[in-house]
């Protein structure tokens, strides 16, 4: 195991500062809206704009980001399969249903969102 191996460790410190910026980004734009950022509580608003405009789901992407610096700051295999194991539950746990329930609340609004908008970066 090495850590913080050049250019691996820039790389990963460009990756986790990625990530914590999507999050912020995006967890003080739901705060700002009082609205909620827990998974599978109801929203009060759809975002459009900032972090929002880039990707969907933008504070999945910044925890991806954050777990693949890991990988990179360990240099091994077994971290850079649990940031893909990890970014595969995101997808199929968390994903999957947030836009089943945001179809349910905004209709034809999110359809078009989703149409515009990527779900990862």
């Amino acid at each position: 195991m090495r850590l913080f191996v050049f250019p691996e460790a820039i790389a990963g410190l460009l990756l986790i500062l990625s990530g914590i910026v999507l999050n912020i980004s995006a967890d003080s734009t739901m705060k700002r809206n009082r609205t909620t950022v827990k998974p599978f509580e109801n929203t009060s608003a759809l975002f459009e704009d900032g972090v929002f405009g880039m990707t969907r789901n933008p504070m999945y992407p910044g925890m991806v980001l954050v777990v693949a610096w890991v990988s990179l700051l360990f240099g091994s295999a077994m971290p850079r399969c649990i940031f893909a194991v990890f970014a595969v539950i995101l997808h199929v746990v968390f994903i999957r249903a947030e836009e089943r329930k945001l179809v349910a609340e905004f209709g034809g609004r999110f359809e078009n969102y989703r149409k515009r908008v990527r779900r990862w970066l």
